[in-house]
């Protein structure tokens, strides 16, 4: 895709490659195996009533070297749905273009990677936004859309602009049987183990709500929409390893934009089993999330209840004391050596919050120049001549 790209509407989808063990990634696709992706292009094939949109996937791979296969498995699946809409790929050679670009910013560059959910979110922003995007619809490679999603996700952003308020949408998830409830442990043993429940109220909570579209603390990352005065203004903080959705929600919140729900822009969520994490490593990277999260609200000064249920209720000052409870049910000594025992997670928790909680402040300080810097037609036509 080269020359000047007059789309305002992007849809960007995340793709994630490589091998099971040891990627950051909770289910990436081998080299070699069947991807996800066909069946969402195909939804987005089948789109009635929306305005003109573009579409860019994003190679997302632990390691450069395998970025050329994934570019080149992505290149024979995407190449069928060209003819539908307008269809970019950006890989490595891309974050090259941007990292160049942004040479000798005072921006840590752990902002801009393919190798971590935080930076893969953060190009499905900075790419769009250099392209004149004023829209951004972001999606997962393991879901699919119904044929109005893209007609409704413009349809409420032109909602909520009437309102005259800083905003972001997010929409539920919607499980094969059509519900957006998680399944909840029973009984719980333990606060952390009240995280299903806890999200399962919130949305319970969003959808009986009257206003059509209420304030949110719970964002997906595959179902988010971002209208450019938001993206221009909030990045996603480099430091989160998990949940850098609702860490958006909170860094937006930071910064007076809310997050709004709409229980009408619904996608179909079908994540496969290429990869799960074992439980206790789950629950180690949600402690380091919560207790990093809990320090970023106590500088900012916002009460942690003001994301009640979820993540709310995960954020208090007892945090601490649930986190060493819940680790120490759950401690499999046949992962010590690779997870840690309970006392040295919730030691490492603390000290990589103390370090990089205040680094985000600075981070988002420079966020806007970033912008600004990669919106200039120079930035632009650099950045678009090297999309597949």
């Amino acid at each position: 895709m080269t020359g000047s790209s007059p789309h305002r509407i992007w849809i960007v989808v995340p793709t994630y490659w490589g091998l099971r063990r040891g990627s950051p990634f909770d289910h990436p696709t081998p080299l070699d195996g069947e991807s996800t992706l066909p069946r969402l292009l195909a939804s987005l094939t089948r789109q009635e009533e929306a305005p003109s949109f573009a579409v860019l996937i994003l190679a997302a791979t632990v390691d450069a070297a395998s970025s050329r296969q994934a570019s080149q498995r992505l290149g024979q699946i995407v190449e069928p749905f060209r003819a539908f809409y307008p269809l970019a790929l950006a890989d490595h050679r891309t974050l090259q273009v941007i990292s160049q670009i942004l040479k000798g910013m005072a921006l840590d560059q752990a902002a801009l990677d393919l190798a971590s959910y935080a930076g893969v979110r953060n190009l499905q922003l900075l790419i769009p936004a250099a392209l004149g995007a004023e829209l951004i619809v972001a999606l997962d490679d393991d879901e699919v859309v119904s044929p109005l999603h893209v007609a409704r996700a413009h349809q409420t952003t032109g909602l909520l602009k009437q309102r005259g308020v800083p905003f972001g949408i997010a929409g539920p998830y919607l499980n094969p049987d059509g519900t957006p409830f998680l399944p909840e442990a029973s009984p719980p043993a333990h606060l952390l183990d009240e995280k299903s429940a806890l999200m399962n109220q919130t949305v319970r909570q969003l959808i009986g709500d009257a206003d059509p579209f209420p304030t949110t603390p719970l964002a997906l990352g595959g179902n988010m929409i971002f209208p450019r005065s938001l993206f221009e203004q909030i990045g996603f903080d480099p430091a989160i390893t998990r949940g850098e959705d609702i860490d958006y929600l909170i860094n937006a919140r930071m910064a007076g934009f809310n997050f709004h729900f709409d229980k009408l822009l619904a996608i179909e969520h079908l994540p496969p089993r290429h990869y799960e994490a074992s439980a206790y490593a789950k629950l180690g990277h949600d402690v380091y999330r919560f207790v990093y999260q809990r320090e970023k609200l106590r500088l900012a000064g916002i009460a942690p209840q003001t994301f009640d249920p979820y993540p709310g209720r995960l954020l208090g000052g007892d945090f601490l004391d649930h986190a060493r409870m819940a680790l120490e049910s759950g401690f499999p000594a046949d992962e010590v050596e690779r997870w840690g025992r309970p006392e040295s997670i919730l030691e490492g928790a603390q000290a990589y919050t103390a370090t990089r909680a205040p680094e985000y402040f600075e981070f988002a300080r420079h966020w806007p120049a970033v912008m600004q810097a990669l919106a200039s037609p120079e930035s632009s036509s650099a950045i678009q001549s090297c999309l597949g």
